[in-house]
């Protein structure tokens, strides 16, 4: 399965992204809203990952940068806030879907994708017929929205260290692959640091 890259272009933003397509006829859009740490590459993992397993039942599904990440890394920081972001995705939607499929498209994401995906959901034009979020919730976990707090500063992004993230996305040891931690590792990127605000006040914006 080739994983192809590229590029939506809003008003206000070029976003990048991972593509796939089915053999043949698609059975429908997936478009596909990653964390935060992380950029589109989370979804492209071999043959299990969302992006070839979703291109093998018949789907088109599109990973996309959100704003910061990919192509947009580094951009304005007015774009990076949780509005912004709704606004720039709900487009890039809104284009995904009238070019792959009108009335067959499912929005997902994980954990800050997450968020996200259920903002862009009530925005965008085209109507979505599922949305399927993970990772996320309405209550922290005890002492997680203080450590994500600590890292709110100046800076224009932070990096967290993979140690320190790895106690975050995975369990108790024996409940998953040691390989999954170096993979982890490789795909960590910087957080912009508007997204980082908005995630701590998450719970109280519900």
């Amino acid at each position: 399965m080739t994983v192809i890259k590229t590029t939506i272009d809003t008003a206000e933003l070029q976003l990048s992204g991972r593509l796939t397509q089915p053999q043949g006829r698609s059975r429908g859009l997936v478009v596909a809203l990653h964390g935060g740490t992380y950029d589109s590459a989370y979804y492209d993992g071999g043959a299990d990952s969302l992006l070839e397993l979703g291109a093998l039942l018949g789907y088109t599904v599109v990973a996309i940068d959100r704003p910061g990440y990919g192509r947009s890394a580094g951009c304005a920081p007015e774009l990076l806030t949780f509005a912004a972001q709704t606004r720039v995705l709900a487009e890039a939607v809104d284009q995904l879907a009238e070019r792959h499929s009108p009335n067959r498209s499912v929005l997902i994401g994980h954990s800050i994708g997450g968020m996200l995906a259920l903002r862009v959901a009530s925005e965008t034009r085209v109507p979505l017929a599922g949305v399927e979020v993970s990772g996320l919730g309405e209550r922290w976990q005890p002492g997680l929205r203080e450590m994500w707090a600590s890292l709110i500063g100046d800076a224009p992004e932070v990096s967290v260290p993979a140690e320190a993230h790895a106690q975050v996305m995975f369990g108790p040891a024996g409940t998953f692959d040691p390989e999954q931690i170096t993979r982890d590792r490789d795909l960590l990127r910087p957080m912009p640091m508007p997204e980082l605000v908005d995630v701590v006040d998450w719970s109280h914006a519900l």
